[in-house]
């Protein structure tokens, strides 16, 4: 995808005003959405208009992104096949798509230690949020696991911490 200079403006005011509005998760300064999230994005028109082209591109490198992740310059599509299933979903590809061209950038990631995903209740639309998902991460938070997060990124530790704290995995 290209964005002209005016569109990848308008996507970046989109992106910040999102981050300020609490649309979706926020980390460093990139947003996290559901691909549900895209149907009621009318706010943020750009950047629901980039997101929709980054997932078409990333399904053309083999990526079926559950997740976008709108970042400076790129959006990418992540795969988290058990979304629903899993209490932290865990990644299984993504393809980054720049926003100023070229092509989508696809990765997979190791089967035995993934990243993961915590508090998935901030990246689904209210409609889509399950109670199960905010005990989880109530749960979590009482039990300290997100205090250091150097632990808690990729399976393997994930579950040496949940462990410790006597929590299921």
């Amino acid at each position: 995808m290209e964005l002209t200079a005016a569109a990848l403006a308008a996507y970046e005011a989109d992106r910040r005003r999102m981050v300020d509005d609490g649309v979706g998760k926020a980390v460093f300064g990139r947003v996290y959405l559901h691909r549900a999230w895209l149907r009621s994005l009318g706010a943020y028109p750009a950047a629901a208009r980039a997101a929709r082209e980054a997932l078409r591109e990333a399904r053309a490198v083999g990526v079926d992104g559950v997740l976008v992740s709108l970042g400076p310059g790129a959006v990418s599509a992540l795969a988290y096949p058990r979304f629903e299933a899993e209490r932290e979903p865990r990644l299984t590809a993504s393809a980054s798509v720049p926003l100023r061209g070229g092509a989508p950038e696809r990765k997979t990631y190791d089967p035995a230690n993934p990243p993961v995903l915590h508090r998935k209740e901030l990246v689904a639309p209210p409609a889509m949020r399950r109670p199960a998902w905010l005990r989880r991460t109530r749960e979590l938070e009482g039990a300290g696991l997100f205090g250091d997060r150097s632990r808690i990124g990729r399976l393997a530790p994930w579950r040496v911490a949940l462990r410790r704290v006597g929590l299921p995995v």
